[in-house]
């Protein structure tokens, strides 16, 4: 094949995966019911202990029997956790989890107050997918229980940033949410190759993220409303929220969506209350 035509076959193959990708709808990670514990987030791997203090695991406090609606969020002050609205909307009663890696082991259980979602919040688009859920007492900080801080406008260019994802979601499709704390390795890339997979669903305020060993290890259900993390001058520093992924499902290849911190960092402020 000389060089001409190999040119013509990669830009048709361009065009089929391109007109593939814009296909795509984006539907919020759903919070996962689930009914007993299993053994990662998609191709992740289990947390190291405390690798993660601020993390949160979020389940409804009046369940039915034993199922009960998991997200994950990240503690921003000793009385807040920030999470995706698509987690509190239409609910009212949550048990926060905090300073373990093993979920239904939490080192503090704490009920909540009250819930603030973003006003602007659209289920439809998943705009401004953002809650802050207000705890009802002060939690104690230590090594295994500390406070995330949250990017600002400041923050620069995020493209081709190393991140990292944390959560007790699906360790696959069809299996049931996790016991352990899992983490994944992502590389946030730009809104303007989001777009090409999901449209118009991408704003500013959005950030995406592929996972960097394989396209098909991805953020599932029961990760919704988790941190997404960079390190920045050796500290740690939260720069999206998971909200998204393909309809089509977790490990399908695409990019997973997040609500962008620093989009929202003064209105989580203002309504920490």
């Amino acid at each position: 094949m000389n060089i001409k035509s190999t040119i013509i076959v990669i830009a048709i193959i361009s065009a089929v995966y391109a007109a593939d990708h814009q296909s795509q709808k984006a539907v919020a990670v759903p919070s996962y019911t689930y009914r007993r514990p299993s053994t990662k987030i998609i191709g992740g791997a289990p947390a190291f202990s405390h690798q993660f203090p601020w993390q949160a695991s979020i389940t409804v406090t009046a369940c039915s029997g034993d199922w009960c609606s998991l997200c994950g969020g990240s503690l921003i002050s000793r009385k807040h956790v920030l999470t995706a609205a698509h987690c509190t909307k239409g609910l009212s009663s949550f048990t926060i989890g905090l300073g373990s890696n093993t979920r239904n082991r939490p080192a503090v259980t704490v009920v909540a107050k009250s819930k603030t979602e973003h006003p602007k919040y659209n289920p439809e688009s998943l705009a401004n997918d953002v809650s802050i859920i207000t705890l009802s007492l002060n939690v104690n900080l230590n090594n295994n229980i500390k406070v995330i801080s949250l990017a600002n406008s400041g923050i620069g260019t995020l493209v081709n940033r190393n991140a990292f994802v944390s959560g007790y979601g699906k360790t696959s499709s069809s299996s049931e949410g996790s016991n352990t704390l899992n983490y994944l390795s992502m590389r946030l890339i730009s809104n303007s190759d989001c777009y090409k997979v999901f449209g118009p669903q991408i704003y500013s305020t959005t950030l995406c993220a592929v996972a960097r060993s394989s396209v098909h290890k991805n953020v599932c259900s029961g990760d919704s409303g988790g941190p997404l993390v960079i390190k920045r001058n050796g500290n740690y520093v939260q720069v999206g929220i998971v909200s998204f992924v393909a309809k089509v499902g977790c490990d399908a290849g695409f990019p997973s969506g997040y609500a962008r911190v620093s989009s929202f960092r003064n209105w989580i402020t203002q309504n920490m209350n």
